[in-house]
């Protein structure tokens, strides 16, 4: 049982481990549902680049117990677009606790940057 799920904003120093969570849940979570091609497409979707474009314009949460990386979910603006549960510690309720941060984010936008027209 995982105790203790941290909820962090993701760093740049996290890079590397984010993008071999995310390159080996494709490759385990996807092998014998998707073709070869596509997993090598959604492998390369998530590049390092994308993911820290993403980082850049939106957030990047990540979840981890005792120094292991459990998890990490992007959202940019109200679009939730990488979920990803090591497979190892899939159907922990993980991938949930990640979805409700990324969804609370969503609900309270950076007022600051929000344009209002003129009346």
């Amino acid at each position: 049982m995982i105790q203790n799920i941290r909820l962090r904003t993701m760093k740049t120093t996290d890079l590397a481990a984010v993008y071999a969570l995310v390159q080996n849940t494709i490759a385990v979570s996807y092998a014998g549902v998707y073709p070869p091609e596509a997993i090598e497409f959604f492998k390369n979707h998530h590049s390092r680049e994308n993911i820290l474009n993403d980082l850049a314009r939106g957030y990047i949460v990540v979840a981890e117990s005792s120094g292991l990386l459990l998890g990490t979910g992007t959202i940019i603006e109200t679009s939730i677009r990488r979920v990803f549960i090591n497979p190892e510690y899939q159907h922990h309720g993980i991938g949930k606790i990640i979805a409700n941060k990324l969804e609370r984010k969503a609900e309270r936008p950076d007022w600051q940057n929000w344009i209002y027209p003129l009346l």
